[in-house]
């Protein structure tokens, strides 16, 4: 079976892809990753860098859905042949086609993917959540607990207003504000799945309903009608005699 290359008559542009891409990489890939990263290196070599994609548009030309393009950026971002970076003061990611070529010749590092930096936080939203705390504390938060807060806030992905109960709550249950107690709380609340502010409210809904059925529980003893006719006898005249009389015998036999 042969193939050849027809002479164009008519030159509509082209895209011209690594060798080694198409020996080392695209054998492995599924038929969507493939589709992906062409359809995106086609796009910036036509529009040119800087160019911002509409996933919504990939989805339709591509007949993907949303997920699934991400599920293929994904694979080529641990590939290490496209890499991302953050945008400074906000939550997009710049993405970059690295040559494969100076990559195996060892010119340029295969890009290390993170799966912790999937949901980054902004800049901006970070600066508010710090200057929350700073007014909590009523002082200036330090570098170190700055960098501890930000560096497990990107490992367990918890949501910032998380990180403002866990304060209130060391506060409010213990009348601690020190950001070494609430950081442990907030370890212990991700052992235990909570991550949200909506995990929280469903673990003080179940404080609640724990704190209640203990107050049912203890609840003091009303004696039965039995036990109150017991009481009207101990306390009848006749009881009365008897017990002062007994008395009277004890204090004969302490005399003697």
């Amino acid at each position: 079976m042969t193939f050849n290359i027809d002479e164009f008559n008519i030159d509509l542009g082209e895209t011209s892809i690594e060798n080694l891409f198409l020996d080392l990489f695209m054998p492995l890939a599924s038929g969507d990753d493939v589709k992906v990263y062409l359809y995106l290196y086609r796009q910036v070599t036509k529009e040119g860098n800087g160019f911002k994609f509409d996933k919504n548009i990939i989805s339709r030309d591509l007949n993907m859905s949303v997920d699934e393009i991400d599920l293929s950026i994904r694979h080529w971002l641990e590939e290490g042949i496209i890499k991302r970076e953050l945008k400074p003061g906000t939550k997009e990611y710049s993405y970059s086609f690295l040559s494969i070529r100076e990559l195996q010749l060892g010119q340029k590092s295969f890009y290390e993917y993170d799966q912790r930096d999937d949901n980054p936080k902004s800049f901006n939203e970070n600066v508010e959540l710090f200057n929350w705390i700073e007014e909590f504390l009523s002082i200036p938060l330090g570098a170190s607990t700055i960098m501890e807060i930000t560096e497990f806030q990107q490992e367990t992905g918890i949501e910032s207003e998380l990180i403002k109960k866990a304060f209130q709550y060391s506060f409010d249950k213990r009348e601690k504000k020190n950001p070494n107690y609430v950081m442990g709380i907030l370890k212990n609340w991700v052992v235990d799945g909570i991550k949200t502010v909506e995990d929280y409210n469903k673990m003080i809904e179940e404080e609640k309903t724990r704190k209640d059925n203990m107050k049912k529980r203890r609840s003091y003893y009303r004696p039965s009608d039995s036990d109150k006719a017991n009481k009207e006898v101990e306390q009848s005249p006749e009881m009365e005699n008897l017990i002062k009389k007994l008395r009277e015998k004890k204090r004969n036999l302490s005399d003697e």
